[in-house]
C-alpha cells in the first residue's frame, strides 16, 4: 500500500512540471538548445519516475524531451544522483 501511495505523489508531482514543459515547447522547436532550456524540469521528472519505480517511464520521458546528443550521459548523471 505504501508503494502505491510514493508512485501516486510522484506522478502528481510530476503533472504541474509536464504541464510548464509541454507549455514551453508549444511555442518553441524542439531541439536540443529547447532540450537545455528545460533540463532541469526534465530532470526533475525523470528522477521522480525513479523514485515511483518507474524506470521504462523515466526513460522514455527522457528520449521525449532531452533531445541533445549528449542524453546517455545525462542519463547516466542523473542515474549517479539517485
Amino acid at each position: 500500500m505504501l508503494m502505491i501511495k510514493c508512485m501516486i505523489y510522484f506522478f502528481q508531482e510530476n503533472e504541474p512540471i509536464i504541464s510548464y514543459l509541454e507549455s514551453v515547447w508549444s511555442g518553441s522547436s524542439k531541439d536540443c538548445s529547447s532540450s537545455t532550456e528545460i533540463k532541469s524540469a526534465v530532470a526533475a521528472v525523470y528522477l521522480n519516475y525513479l523514485n515511483a519505480g518507474e524506470k521504462v517511464l523515466a526513460r522514455q520521458f527522457l528520449n521525449d524531451y532531452y533531445l541533445c546528443p549528449d542524453k546517455e550521459s545525462f542519463k547516466n548523471f542523473l542515474d549517479s544522483q539517485f
